[in-house]
């Protein structure tokens, strides 16, 4: 007996060590009941216009990005693309010849550049550490073609043509004033380019590629990229939502062709997301491409600026379109314990099921097989659904009523006619819809997630699920 007694001392000790260790962790399986978000917005401010940057030195991403109010340049740093850290960047002396004046980035060399827009042409910094930034020498200005855009240019981004080997320099141009509250903006995404391999040859011919006279609309945030065969022309629009700037919007080159030799004017005009993902920016890592923008801090609009979205890998379809999805890494690291599934199950029209229990924060999946149906995955009051009849996506309290949506993005005819995968991350009042690793869509809405049921509806027609499980998102001090 006293041997049986020393024995169960010694047992009980261990499993106390082995959890003050760490070895057990009953305290992680359950998760924190409060955390910090996963959505980064500066604790006093609005998140403005993003520039993200990839240092392939550092391992680092660069996230430039503009203050409301001044529009001063500010910095976050990240190595997850989930944990951003704001970092102090400043201008030689104090004396920055615009408080904008780092915005997208270009490698050239030993030195980092930024280019910003000055009227008559666009002026340039330069730095060693992307810290502390410095006016570049006068030869690497980019002039303007002030004959034919009368007001200037600016939202300036710099890239190399390594087909040409030449830098080009695409920009919002103005023939007449800027201010919509005119209701005669007459602009033009144009091309500037340097005649040599080097940033201090630029010539002052300025290409127009698609212009938009007389209206409020205007491109802002613009960039040109090459994925693969084909080049791509990018912006947001001004003008066409309460939010003012967004959704990003895109246009496809000829396969093989070079920049010049597409009729940018002539093609159609594609998107992807909504529009409460704000002056979205592509960048590259070396590897992928990644989206990044503001999505919008009110959800019926009117503000500027907001939190970031989650990192959206870009790549490209077969047919030259492009496709988003949450980045695999993080998609992973952000998920926490599995709370309750679903089995298989018919829902006729009209029918629900739910998941067991109420939920603030949420990692849903669902696996649907649809046909001439809609099925709605709803958190509360809210409902997202997947229309397989007009082939969209769309948040709304009452698909009926067109005051209640709050976000939509079209995607093309048949798409969602058979197996579809829905992936939805929901924190406080923001969703991020993934769909098929194909399609993404932001959202602000009216509710905040607070002990909210979720369940799945058969909105219309019949619907077949084939699983769907709910799972608990991390909070920031979670995710290693």
């Amino acid at each position: 007996m006293k041997k049986i007694l020393t024995f169960l001392i010694i047992a009980v000790m261990a499993l106390l060590l082995l959890s003050g260790c760490g070895i057990i962790f009953n305290k992680e399986e359950k998760g924190l009941e409060k955390g910090t978000s996963i959505h980064y917005i500066n604790p006093n401010y609005n998140i403005g216009d993003v520039h993200p940057f990839y240092d392939e030195k550092t391992a680092t991403w660069y996230m430039f990005y503009l203050k409301p109010g001044d529009y001063a340049s500010k910095l976050l740093v990240s190595k997850d693309m989930i944990k951003w850290e704001e970092k102090d960047i400043n201008f030689e002396h104090n004396i920055p010849p615009t408080k904008y004046y780092v915005l997208g980035v270009i490698k050239d060399g030993d030195k980092y550049r930024s280019y910003y827009g000055s009227t008559t042409f666009h002026g340039s910094s330069e730095s060693m550490d992307l810290l502390l930034w410095k006016n570049s020498p006068s030869d690497y200005k980019v002039p303007n073609d002030i004959k034919t855009f009368l007001f200037g240019a600016c939202d300036s981004f710099t890239f190399y043509d390594a087909e040409e080997k030449v830098y080009r320099c695409i920009s919002t141009a103005y023939r007449t004033g800027r201010n919509p509250a005119d209701g005669n903006i007459d602009c033009s995404m144009a091309l500037s380019s340097t005649s040599q391999n080097n940033l201090t040859s630029w010539t002052k011919d300025q290409r127009e590629l698609i212009r938009f006279p007389k209206g409020i609309t205007r491109p802002e945030c613009s960039q040109m990229f090459k994925i693969g065969n084909r080049w791509y022309l990018f912006t947001s629009i001004y003008g066409r939502t309460n939010n003012g700037v967004g959704r990003p919007t895109y246009w496809i080159g000829d396969v093989g062709k070079k920049i010049l030799e597409n009729d940018w004017q002539s093609k159609p005009e594609n998107s992807l997301d909504g529009d409460d993902l704000c002056a979205a920016q592509v960048a590259f890592d070396g590897k992928k491409n990644y989206m990044f923008g503001w999505i919008e801090k009110k959800w019926q609009g009117g503000d500027w600026g907001g939190h970031i979205n989650l990192p959206h890998e870009v790549y490209q379809l077969s047919d030259g379109t492009l496709a988003t999805r949450l980045d695999k890494t993080v998609g992973k690291k952000i998920r926490g314990k599995k709370a309750a599934t679903i089995a298989k199950t018919q829902i006729n029209k009209g029918d629900s099921v739910a998941f067991e229990g109420v939920y603030s924060r949420a990692d849903i999946v669902a696996d649907f097989t649809l046909s001439n149906s809609v099925a709605s995955i709803a958190i509360g009051e809210i409902k997202i659904q997947i229309n397989s009849v007009n082939s969209v996506i769309s948040i709304n309290k009452d698909e009926n009523d067109p005051t209640s949506y709050f976000a939509t993005y079209r995607v093309p005819k048949g798409a969602f006619n058979g197996n579809v995968k829905v992936r939805v991350i929901a924190e406080d009042d923001i969703l991020e819809i993934f769909v098929n690793e194909k399609y993404a869509l932001c959202a602000r809405i009216s509710d905040m997630m607070k002990d909210k049921k979720v369940e799945i509806l058969a909105s219309k027609g019949n619907v077949a699920l084939n699983s769907a499980s709910i799972y608990k998102l991390k909070f920031l001090e979670e995710i290693k």
